[in-house]
C-alpha cells in the first residue's frame, strides 16, 4: 500500500519537502512509540492495539517516503 501511495502521490517543489519532513518525523515517532508502548504496557491489552497502529503507520509511510525521496532526488538531478 505504501509503494502505491508513493507512486501515485504527486508532490513537487515545496510540497515534496514538506511531505518528506513530515514522513520522516512520523516514521521516527512511530518506531520509538512502538518500542516504548510495547515495553511499558506489557500487561495491558491496549499496548498491543497501539503497537499495531504504529506498525501500520510504518508500513504505510516508510515506502511512500522512500519513493517520494527518490523521485525528488531524480527531479533535482535533471535540473
Amino acid at each position: 500500500l505504501g509503494i502505491f501511495v508513493g507512486f501515485s502521490i504527486n508532490v513537487g517543489g515545496k510540497d515534496s519537502q514538506t511531505f518528506l519532513i513530515a514522513g520522516a518525523i512520523l516514521v521516527v515517532v512511530s518506531k520509538f512509540g512502538m518500542e516504548s508502548v510495547t515495553g511499558s504496557l506489557i500487561g495491558i491489552g491496549i499496548g498491543d492495539i497501539v503497537s499495531s497502529v504504529f506498525a501500520a503507520l510504518l508500513t504505510l509511510f516508510v515506502p511512500a517516503t522512500i519513493i517520494v525521496a527518490l523521485k525528488t532526488v531524480f527531479s533535482i538531478a535533471k535540473i
